[in-house]
Parts: C-alpha cells; sequence; structure tokens
C-alpha cells in the first residue's frame, strides 16, 4: 500500500535541509523515488523553511501510464521487498490505493505547495526518443535545452525478464539478501535479455484495459493541461506472459545459475585480495 514520508519525523531530511542551507551553491538538484509519497502538509513544512531562507523550489516528476506503472511496481516489490504472490492480484488490490497515480489531482496539490508554475511533469514514456535519455529528458526540461555535455550511464535497476521474475518469486520463500536480485539484474543486463524503458506484458489485457479506464479522465485533464499533448501509448500488448503457468526450461535455470557461479568467484577473488593486503 502507499507509504508516506513525515519531514518532522525524519532525520535525514533535517540533514538534508542543514546542507542546503550551509551550501555556498546557488543550485540543487535532489532525486529520490520516495518523494511521490510525501504528503502536501510534509511537503509545506519542508518548502517553509526553504522559502524564509530565500531559496525557491522546484518539483519535477515523471508520469508513467498507470499500468505500466502497476507491473513494474509489483516486479520491483519480487526483486527487492521478498514479494510473491500473483501480479493480477497484487494489481486489482492497488491500482486506486496510489493517490499519485492520479497524475492531474497530484500536479494539482503540487502546485498548492510550490506554487504555479514550479511544477513539471514529464511523460516517461518519452524518454527513450531523448538521446541522453530520462536524465537528459529532466535536464533539457529545466535548461529549455538538449544537454550536450550529459552521456547517459549504463542501467542499474532494469525489470527482470518474466522467466526471472518467476525465479526471483520462489528465491523469495528463502528470505534471500537484496544483494541476490542485483546479481540477477547485472547478469541479464550483460546478457542483453533487459534494457531501460521496457514495455511490461504481465498482466491480461481485460486488466491493463480497466487501469487505463479508470484513470482515463484524469489521464486526459494532466496530458491537455501539463504535457502539450503529448500523451500516453494507447497500445495494450494483447499477448502477454502469465508467469503463474510459464515454464522454465533447462536453458533458462543453467544460465541463471552461471552467474551466480560467476558472481561468487569475483566475491571469492576480492577476498583473496583483501587478505593478502
Amino acid at each position: 500500500g502507499e507509504q508516506t514520508w513525515d519531514v518532522r519525523k525524519d532525520k535525514d531530511v533535517d540533514v538534508l535541509i542543514t546542507y542546503i542551507l550551509a551550501s555556498a551553491y546557488s543550485d540543487f538538484l535532489i532525486s529520490s523515488e520516495l518523494f511521490a509519497r510525501v504528503q502536501p502538509q510534509n511537503w509545506q513544512l519542508f518548502t517553509d523553511v526553504l522559502t524564509e531562507a530565500q531559496i525557491n523550489t522546484k518539483y519535477i516528476f515523471f508520469a508513467r501510464r498507470q499500468d505500466q506503472f502497476l507491473m513494474s511496481a509489483y516486479m520491483q516489490n519480487v526483486k527487492r521487498h521478498g514479494y510473491s504472490k500473483p501480479i493480477t492480484g497484487f494489481v486489482r488490490k492497488e491500482y486506486k490505493r496510489y493517490s499519485y497515480l492520479k497524475y492531474y489531482s497530484h500536479t494539482k496539490m503540487l502546485e498548492s505547495v510550490f506554487g504555479e508554475g514550479n511544477v513539471f511533469p514529464l511523460i516517461y514514456e518519452a524518454a527513450p526518443k531523448c538521446k541522453t535519455g530520462i536524465a537528459g529528458l529532466m535536464l533539457k526540461k529545466i535548461t529549455g535545452r538538449e544537454s550536450d555535455w550529459f552521456e547517459p550511464g549504463t542501467p542499474i535497476n532494469t525489470s527482470l525478464t518474466p522467466g526471472e521474475i518467476k525465479m526471483m518469486m520462489m528465491a523469495n520463500k528463502y528470505n534471500p539478501r537484496m544483494h541476490f536480485s542485483d546479481v540477477l539484474v547485472e547478469g541479464s543486463i550483460k546478457a542483453g535479455k533487459t534494457t531501460a524503458f521496457t514495455t511490461h506484458n504481465l498482466i491480461a489485457p481485460n486488466l491493463a484495459q480497466e487501469v487505463i479506464d479508470y484513470f482515463s479522465e484524469e489521464n486526459a485533464k494532466f496530458v491537455s493541461e501539463y504535457c502539450d499533448d503529448t500523451g500516453f501509448p494507447t497500445e495494450i500488448a494483447q499477448e502477454y506472459v502469465d508467469i503463474e503457468s510459464l515454464s522454465l526450461n533447462h536453458s533458462d535455470f543453467s544460465d541463471v545459475i552461471v552467474r551466480y557461479l560467476v558472481n561468487f568467484d569475483h566475491r571469492l577473488a576480492m577476498i583473496e585480495r583483501n587478505l593478502s593486503k
């Protein structure tokens, strides 16, 4: 479900504010996926401190089509938080619970705190068209031009393949560390099995359409008012991968086992180097 961040209790935020106020720099770019869950009253507390110090704050966020966001959130829960339940139940349970997926209302809320003209929404699906990727698109929004000096880095937290997701769900029964999924993702990237900006097809088309229909009015107003009519993709994958009934073959398992053996070998080499110092 939806979690919130209370700046009055989070010591890290106090440290962040102290750092900003003490810094000699005039501009800051602070990024966190946790910002989406901050409630307006807590943002107000944060911005009040900075406004008093004559620091203007702006808010930039990416909006992803909601069915794709939910599938990505599901995979993140599987990869990083030990989740192992079916995706259909997850999507049906969660899609009406995330208030920030109502992008138009969410943007209006942010404007009530940061002020009109200080909130900049971007469509996530537009990022692949930008040669410098998602960070480059954000910098373009800030500066008003392409940032030729910026080079996009290698993706580090891409989605797993459906087969890898199923294997991760099996592993989650035994409470693996987060590093376990890191090895799986790193190997998948090296093997070219996963890339950034993947379009997911892990739920049935009728459920994807149900989610899209639920947010359709919000999305229409959001795109019209904030996105220059550059909207979300309209295509829905008609063929989807049912993870529950997906069969894993010998090659799938062998590839994953080899990844962990190689990672184990690298870790042994690192231990040997440290011991020899």
